[in-house]
């Protein structure tokens, strides 16, 4: 059966312990949810897009840090206050792809300006990028 998906499933699904975006792509199928389009199973970028649009939601934010900090700790990894900030930055960066003014929308509203040059530390071309295509060159 097709069905739209379901941000709020795939997020549980997700911080659900040992799940992966491809464990929760075979979780939804299994529910019976299925791409409309395709007929198929939803691409783990779909459900990690569908997970993160969950999150950026204002109403679940505080459900959603306590599932995020939940499966972090069964990982061994306590999360402080800078991860979850950089988290929700990455997550924007992803669901507000290509949108600049959403993006600064979303980092003015939430006070994220000071994480900007802290998200994707790991891959730096990656920060440079995010920082030119969305000009937040005034936060560095």
């Amino acid at each position: 059966m097709k069905q739209q998906l379901s941000r709020e499933k795939c997020w549980k699904y997700w911080m659900t312990p040992g799940n992966s975006l491809k464990n929760v792509c075979d979780l939804l199928e299994a529910d019976g949810l299925l791409n409309q389009k395709t007929g198929r199973k939803f691409t783990s970028a779909a459900v990690e897009r569908a997970a993160y649009q969950w999150v950026l939601d204002i109403n679940n934010r505080d459900s959603a840090r306590k599932e995020f900090e939940y499966r972090m700790q069964s990982m061994g990894r306590i999360v402080s206050e800078e991860d979850w900030k950089i988290f929700l930055l990455e997550a924007c960066s992803l669901v507000y792809h290509n949108r600049p003014k959403h993006i600064k929308q979303f980092i003015a509203q939430n006070g994220l300006q000071s994480y900007v040059t802290r998200c994707f530390s790991d891959n730096l071309e990656k920060q440079r990028r995010f920082i030119e295509r969305n000009g937040l060159q005034s936060y560095t």
